[in-house]
């Protein structure tokens, strides 16, 4: 199993969604940026490595929101979801196809990957909202 992480950035009542590259696997799927965790390296260390590799962000990682478990076709992943902020860096999208900021009530009607669903779901409940 592969453990995955993904970073929630909410600024001014919006979370950031990425777009996955068009020569991806699952080409075109929104996600919560992130990445796959190296040998030897915490999910807190992993994240800011990858937001800082794919969207040339400095952050810190605030807290652990959740972790959700997905089996993909090509295997199973363990995902672990941290609340971040930025503390430097401009964002560019240096691997994502687009980016957009899209407000809690908003995040189900973008075509997520499978496991990043749950995600939008739990916060949408934290927040009151109905599906």
């Amino acid at each position: 199993m592969k453990i995955v992480t993904a970073a929630l950035l909410y600024q001014n009542g919006k979370y950031l969604l990425c777009q996955r590259g068009e020569n991806d696997p699952l080409a075109l799927k929104w996600e919560f940026p992130g990445g796959k965790l190296e040998e030897g390296e915490t999910p807190e260390a992993c994240l800011v490595r990858e937001i800082k590799e794919e969207l040339g962000l400095d952050i810190e990682v605030t807290d652990h929101f959740c972790d959700t478990f997905y089996r993909y076709a090509t295997g199973e992943i363990l995902l672990k979801v941290y609340r971040i902020q930025v503390t430097g860096g401009e964002m560019e999208l240096i691997v994502h196809h687009a980016a957009e900021w899209v407000q809690p009530e908003r995040l189900l009607e973008y075509d997520l990957l499978p496991a990043d669903v749950e995600i939008a779901e739990k916060i949408r409940r934290e927040m009151g909202l109905r599906k």
